[in-house]
């Protein structure tokens, strides 16, 4: 899934193409899955030199795959949401990683988005 999202950042100029590799890389130093109560979550990213314009993708996988635990390397949990993070200012990782890690607390929200019955691709700035 970081292949996939990491691609489809990449196709739309939002990553240079160092960035797969290095967001692969960076998670098997230290995982960035998060277990939660019934649906889990991957937030993968990596340093912002590989980054052009700051974008988040988002993948839903229908079958979970296993990914290390953050903080746990030696327990797989079933990810069934990616967010793959494309962050351009350092400083930014944390500010983003926090406000994702309090979205993806909210049952009614990540269930509503887990089970969310359209596929787009949008761009949103803000």
């Amino acid at each position: 899934m970081i292949t996939c999202l990491g691609q489809l950042l990449y196709q739309h100029g939002y990553v240079k193409d160092s960035y797969i590799d290095a967001a692969i890389a960076r998670e098997h130093i230290f995982a960035t899955r998060l277990p939660l109560k019934q649906i889990n979550v991957a937030l993968p990213h990596t340093d912002a030199i590989h980054v052009n314009p700051q974008k988040i993708a988002v993948g839903i996988l229908r079958k979970p795959v296993p990914f290390c635990v953050m903080g746990c390397p030696e327990r797989n949990i079933p990810v069934h949401i990616v967010f793959m993070m494309a962050i351009k200012q350092q400083g930014d990782q944390i500010v983003m990683l926090q406000k994702l890690a309090e979205a993806i607390q909210d049952e009614r929200f990540i269930n509503a988005l887990y089970h969310a019955q359209t596929q787009r691709s949008e761009e949103h700035t803000s």
